[in-house]
């Protein structure tokens, strides 16, 4: 069997429980054809994935006899999906949308499996799982049954590419382009759409964030969701009974998404939608004298508004003067970041840089952290890659 050198700093890390190989000098000399890469001195099996432009690979096993595991690869993997969903089984999330399957941390590296009531959204973070597709969705079919008693059939499984360029989920059954059906969350009914967009509607690694933000929201007499997408906080704040809710986001198309959500609701709060850029909101939020109890921002990891493109971090340098400026005496500030680029000690720590240059009075009081059914894998610090900060307003 073929192996080949690491680098020394890739070996470095694998040590330490990295599960990545990037794109370097050495992991260029992968050979295109093979499926997967054995390290000299047999330290290490990976998935070889030669399409994907900076993971060039991802650890499968460190020990063992990687010859054998190759050949039984299809069991190995059966056997870490059961595992997976077997370890869901032991939680109540009060939710119908939540991870199956949650990649490296559930040793699939770059395969995350959602289960959206009664469907099924297998994501591909790895060109090389596509190879695989009849094995994953058989192994799902009989696991779900074993495990849940829930029959899946191909029309509501769906499969998404996340790897390249955004694609929209595609049905395993071909002859099917589009879904739409509704879920609940903590009580609350969300619509989705699966076939027309990148996005379906409703994040469920946040879902796992949510109810830690309940006693910062609820009781609050005035809630700002920023960058509110479809409106899964702004539904979340109204369930908890404040009530008066204003969400704000760039796409009319979120926004009217989010009130076909408030229309399959019963709330006694006063919702109001707001469209265009958060930082022209913010300003004429200031202007109007509106003053909000709770705030809430969750920015894309990056965005443009048509006329340039800004990047999320950079963005609370300007808008977090103009959220403390609305915040109330008292009131809670809930900021996320979401990209794996940027650890949660470092945006802490740009958060706390931004504090102190704009002479703002504001001090962090919790953290929080990927939970429940999406765990984070020690040693891989990009898996902890959605993070978020509370602050309280002095």
């Amino acid at each position: 069997m073929k192996t080949y050198s690491l680098h020394p700093i890739s070996n470095k890390y694998i040590r330490q429980g990295h599960p990545w190989i990037t794109l370097d000098e050495y992991s260029k000399k992968f050979a295109r054809h093979e499926q997967f890469i054995v390290s000299k001195g047999h330290t290490a099996l990976l998935i070889h994935d030669p399409d994907h432009h900076q993971i060039r690979a991802r650890v499968w096993s460190l020990t063992g006899n990687f010859e054998e595991q190759i050949r039984r690869f299809p069991n190995e993997l059966e056997k870490r999906i059961n595992e997976a969903i077997e370890k869901r089984t032991k939680n109540n999330f009060e939710r119908e949308n939540f991870y199956l399957c949650f990649g490296e941390s559930d040793r699939l590296p770059g395969l995350f499996i959602q289960k959206l009531g009664d469907h099924l959204l297998v994501q591909y973070f790895a060109f090389y799982w596509q190879k695989f597709s009849k094995d994953i969705v058989r192994i799902l079919q009989s696991s779900m049954q074993e495990y849940y008693k829930e029959k899946f059939i191909p029309e509501n499984i769906w499969i998404q590419m996340r790897a390249g360029k955004q694609e929209a989920p595609i049905c395993f059954n071909k002859g099917q382009s589009t879904s739409e059906f509704t879920l609940k969350e903590f009580g609350l009914s969300y619509k989705l759409k699966l076939g027309n967009t990148y996005d379906h509607g409703l994040y469920t690694d946040m879902a796992a964030i949510r109810q830690q933000t309940t006693s910062f929201i609820g009781g609050a007499r005035n809630f700002l969701n920023l960058y509110s997408y479809t409106g899964a906080y702004s539904l979340f704040a109204l369930s908890l009974g404040v009530p008066e809710v204003h969400s704000v986001d760039l796409s009319k198309k979120y926004l009217n998404w989010l009130e076909e959500n408030l229309e399959l609701n019963s709330f006694e709060g006063a919702h109001t939608s707001h469209l265009g850029s958060v930082k022209e909101k913010l300003n004429a939020f200031i202007k109007e004298g509106l003053k909000f109890d709770a705030i809430l921002s969750d920015p894309p990891s990056s965005s443009s508004d048509g006329k340039k493109k800004t990047n999320a971090m950079n963005s609370y340098k300007t808008e977090l003067p103009l959220m403390c400026e609305l915040l109330n005496k008292g009131g809670h500030l809930i900021v996320f970041l979401n990209t794996h680029q940027v650890s949660p000690r470092k945006f802490q720590q740009k958060i706390l840089d931004i504090l102190k240059e704009k002479k703002l009075k504001l001090k962090v009081i919790k953290t929080l952290r990927l939970s429940q059914d999406c765990p984070t894998h020690k040693g891989f610090p990009e898996g902890d890659y959605l993070k978020g900060i509370v602050l309280q307003k002095l």
